[in-house]
This record gives structure tokens, sequence and C-alpha cells, in this order.
């Protein structure tokens, strides 16, 4: 029983391996119009009143 749950748990790594990724990463910004002592705030949405995910401080950051 353990070998045989062994085996699949194997093939199922391999297989999964084999597979192309189809996750994307949304990388980079351009951001203009930003003080450069000023915060970005990452939202949850596109919304003011959406929850703030990330604030990113623009002086190091951003250009």
């Amino acid at each position: 029983m353990l070998n045989k749950l062994v085996q699949t748990a194997i093939l199922a790594g391999a297989l999964s391996a084999a597979l192309p990724a189809t996750a994307s990463t949304f990388v980079a910004w351009e951001v203009s119009g930003v003080d450069w002592n000023d915060v970005l705030n990452a939202r949850a949405w596109p919304s003011s009143s959406s929850a703030i995910r990330a604030a990113i401080p623009t002086a190091r950051n951003c250009r």
C-alpha cells in the first residue's frame, strides 16, 4: 500500500513538473505625478475605499 502511494506521489510530481506554468505576475508599473516623498498605495481593487495591500515609498522604488 505504501509503495503504491509513493509511486503515485512520484508520478504526480513528475507530471506537474513537466507541465508548463500558466500563472502570470504583473511585475512593473509606470507611475507619474507622485511627489518624491509620497507613498504609493497598492489596493485590493481600483477604488479609494478598497483595502490597502502594500504601501510603496516612491522615493526609492518609483520614478
